[in-house]
């Protein structure tokens, strides 16, 4: 039976991650309101880090950092103390600049501009890694297997991934709900563009599986979970305006927030408590990937 897990945000910690591939131009307002990934990190961490053979004196990739939260307070406490370096990667400028200024305080910690998806991987990244982790960010990579790829390059023989990626992203649900529409259609071809392969798969787990073995994993895990979130209006409508998926212009990005508000409520994802204030639901499933480099 799949593991069902709820999470409510009303009483968790501000402060969080981000899925990185549209570029997210307001890192403090994301930290702030995107509660989910902290706790599933926590979750991953706890039940699945087990299967994982740390090295000692190991240089590894956090691809996706967002504001270098996780990658500092999450991740760095969870590998052995004689790690050589642990790298954060995220495509937004605004996002490394962020981690810079307020994650970077420690020696083995930097962060670096780089879309996993890239023609043009660095010399210096290449069989660079002993470990590799992504958190809630391949779901958004615009070519999931040029990812998958470089990150094959980019790891040491022998090399371990592990990264959890969202099926049918509820985000993604609203968004399409939204681009249909003739106030936002013009951004429907960018969209499209940007659609991962599991949005509207049904056989996901095979493909993920498919993938890494063609580009030259050995696969130990490929696991779906299902789960169910539940965020206020008001975390989902910061957390919409933090993200800035499609490169909305400035003068519309609450005017999309609002829409996409009102794409939650044409789903019927919407509730309101017994004190009158308003919530979303959505049930995810969740694919949890272990493998390791010939």
């Amino acid at each position: 039976m799949s593991n069902i897990v709820v999470y409510n945000n009303k009483d968790m910690v501000s402060n969080s991650r981000t899925v990185s591939s549209g570029k997210m131009s307001k890192p403090a307002t994301f930290l702030r309101f995107n509660f989910n990934a902290r706790e599933q990190f926590r979750y991953l961490a706890r039940n699945y880090f087990k299967v994982l053979n740390l090295k000692e004196d190991s240089y590894v990739l956090d691809v996706g950092c967002g504001p270098g939260d996780i990658t500092k307070y999450g991740l760095l406490p969870k590998l052995p103390k004689t790690t050589k370096k642990l790298v954060g990667i995220d495509i937004s400028s605004d996002m490394i600049n962020f981690a810079k200024m307020y994650h970077q305080d420690d020696k083995r910690l930097t962060y670096q501009v780089l879309d996993i998806t890239t023609n043009e991987l660095p010399n210096n990244f290449r069989e660079t890694f002993d470990h590799v982790f992504s958190f809630y960010c391949l779901h958004f990579a615009s070519d999931l297997r040029k990812a998958i790829e470089n990150i094959h390059l980019m790891l040491k023989s022998n090399g371990e991934i592990f990264f959890s990626i969202l099926l049918r992203a509820p985000v993604l649900d609203y968004y399409e709900r939204v681009v249909k529409k003739d106030d936002w259609c013009q951004y429907m071809n960018y969209f499209k563009s940007r659609l991962g392969p599991f949005q509207h798969s049904t056989t996901s787990k095979e493909l993920m599986e498919s993938i890494l073995k063609e580009t030259g994993f050995k696969v130990n895990l490929c696991k779906e979970e299902r789960k169910l979130f539940i965020d206020s209006k008001e975390n989902f409508m910061g957390l919409m305006d933090s993200m800035n998926y499609l490169n909305i212009p400035k003068h519309l990005e609450e005017k999309f927030s609002l829409s996409q508000w009102e794409a939650v409520k044409e789903a019927g994802r919407d509730f309101i408590d017994e004190y009158g204030e308003e919530y979303t639901y959505y049930p995810y499933t969740l694919l949890i990937v272990h493998a390791k480099k010939y």
